[in-house]
C-alpha cells in the first residue's frame, strides 16, 4: 500500500496543527508494517518526516510564495502527482482536499472555528473555509476528526454519515513526554530561572486562547494576598492576537509574570514536569495538546470546561468557566491550595493519556487507510447529505 502525505501547507508557526502532523508520522514510522509513505512537502515541512526508508520524500524545492500558491498546487498538480506515483490514498491534514478527488482521500478535521468563532477571522478566509468544509464534506473518502466534539459538529453542519468519519486523536509519545525525576526538574528549573512552584500556561496568544481573562484573573489573585505562585508563559506571538507584553507591564505583572522564547521538546517536557499546574483558560479547542502533553508530564491541571477539553480530560482535572474571571481565579487559587487534589490528578492524568498512546492512534489511522485503499475509487461529489 503506498499513502500519499500532504504535507505542503506545513510550518513551524502554525503551532498545534504542526505539532499534529509530527505527531502522526513518528507514530505511522513506530508500527511495523510493509507500506510505502509519499510526503509532499517543501523545504519546511520536510523536517516532519521520519528518518525511515519507509518514508519517500517529494520535495517541492522552493517554498510556496503565498497561500494561494499552494492552494492552486494542491487543487492541480499534487492529485497528479499522487496518482502517477501510484498512491492508494492521499492523507490531506489541514481541512482541505482536491476538487479532482484523483486519488482517495483522507482528511483530517481539526475544528470548525469559522463557524464558531467567526469574529476571530476575516471574511475571505471565512468564506474559503465553509466551501472547503463542503467540499471535504462531499468528496473525501473518510474524515479523520481529532475529537469527538469536531465530529458531531462535521454530521451537525455537514450531514456526514457515521461511517465516513473516525476519530484520530492527537498521539502522545509517552517516550517524548513522561514525569522528570526531582532532580532533573530542579535543575531544568535552575538553568532557566524558574522558581520552585509556578503555573505555566502554553498557548500562542490569539483571541481564543483568553490570555486577557487569564491576565485579570491573576490580577484578582493578587489583590486577595498570600501566596500566588508565578505565571510562566508559553507561546508565540502571531501578530494579530492579544497584545500579551503590554497587557503584563499594564497591568504591574512584569515581576511575576515571564514569557518563555520557544523551547525543545524535551525543555517542554521539563517545563511541564517542574510547573506546580498547567492553567488552560482557552475558550475554543479542537483537541487542547497542551492538557495532553501536561497529563503526560505528571503535571497537574486546571483547564476551561469547554467540550473537547472535557472530552480528552474527563475526571482527571479541575475545570471551571473559561469566560468568568471570577470563576478563573478561584480555580487558580482553590488549586494552589490544595495539594492532595493536585497529586490526585497527576495521578488520574497519568492513567488518562494512555487512551492517546501513538501506538492505539497509529493503529487506528492504518485502518482508515486500508479501508480507503480498499475502496479503490476515489470519492465522488455527493452534495450536502443533511
Amino acid at each position: 500500500m503506498r499513502i500519499g502525505l500532504n504535507l505542503l501547507h506545513a510550518r513551524p508557526a502554525i503551532g498545534g496543527v504542526w505539532n499534529y502532523m509530527e505527531n502522526v508520522l513518528k507514530a505511522l514510522s513506530a508500527i511495523e508494517d510493509d507500506c510505502c509513505f509519499l510526503a509532499y512537502c517543501t523545504p519546511d515541512s520536510a523536517a516532519l518526516v521520519p528518518d525511515d526508508n519507509r518514508f519517500k520524500i517529494r520535495m517541492r524545492k522552493k517554498q510556496f510564495p503565498h497561500p494561494l500558491a499552494r492552494i492552486l498546487y494542491e487543487q492541480t498538480i499534487l492529485p497528479l502527482r499522487a496518482l502517477r506515483d501510484g498512491a492508494d490514498c492521499l492523507h490531506w491534514f489541514a481541512n482541505n482536499v482536491s476538487f479532482s478527488g484523483a486519488v482517495p482521500s483522507v482528511v483530517t478535521v481539526h475544528d470548525y472555528m469559522f463557524l464558531d468563532r467567526p469574529a476571530d477571522m476575516n471574511l475571505l478566509k471565512r468564506v474559503y473555509l465553509r466551501r472547503m468544509a463542503e467540499m471535504v464534506s462531499w468528496r473525501a473518502a473518510s474524515l479523520a476528526a481529532i475529537s469527538g466534539t469536531t465530529a458531531r459538529v462535521i454530521q451537525h453542519h455537514f450531514g456526514v454519515p457515521d461511517d465516513r468519519i473516525t476519530i484520530i486523536s492527537t498521539p502522545i509519545d509517552t517516550g517524548r513526554f513522561h514525569p522528570a525525576e526531582p532532580r532533573e526538574a530542579a535543575e531544568f528549573r535552575a538553568r532557566i530561572g524558574l522558581p520552585e512552584r509556578f503555573w505555566v500556561y502554553v498557548a500562542h496568544t490569539y483571541p481564543h486562547k483568553n490570555h486577557a481573562r487569564l491576565l485579570e484573573a491573576y490580577c484578582a489573585l493578587r489583590r486577595q494576598g498570600g501566596e500566588v505562585w508565578p505565571l510562566v508563559l508559553r507561546g508565540d506571538d502571531p501578530g494579530d492576537g492579544y497584545d500579551l507584553k503590554s497587557a503584563i507591564a499594564e497591568m504591574g505583572l512584569s515581576d511575576s509574570v515571564r514569557w518563555l522564547p520557544r523551547l525543545t521538546f524535551d525543555e517542554m517536557r521539563l517545563l511541564y514536569a517542574s510547573a506546580s499546574a498547567l492553567i488552560f483558560p482557552s475558550l475554543y479547542e479542537g483537541c487542547g495538546l497542551p492538557v495532553l502533553e501536561a497529563m503526560a508530564c505528571g503535571c497537574p491541571v486546571a483547564a476551561s470546561d469547554i467540550p473537547t477539553t472535557q472530552e480528552f480530560i474527563g475526571e482527571a482535572a479541575l475545570t471551571f468557566d473559561p469566560l468568568s474571571v471570577d470563576a478563573i481565579a478561584n480555580a487558580m487559587r482553590e488549586f494552589a491550595f490544595d495539594e492532595e487534589r493536585r497529586r490526585e490528578c497527576a495521578a488520574r492524568g497519568l492513567e488518562r493519556v494512555k487512551l492517546y498512546s501513538s501506538g492505539i492512534v497509529a493503529r487506528n489511522l492504518m485502518g482508515v487507510y486500508r479501508s480507503v485503499a480498499a475502496a479503490g475509487k476515489p470519492a465522488k461529489s455527493r452534495g450536502p447529505q443533511k
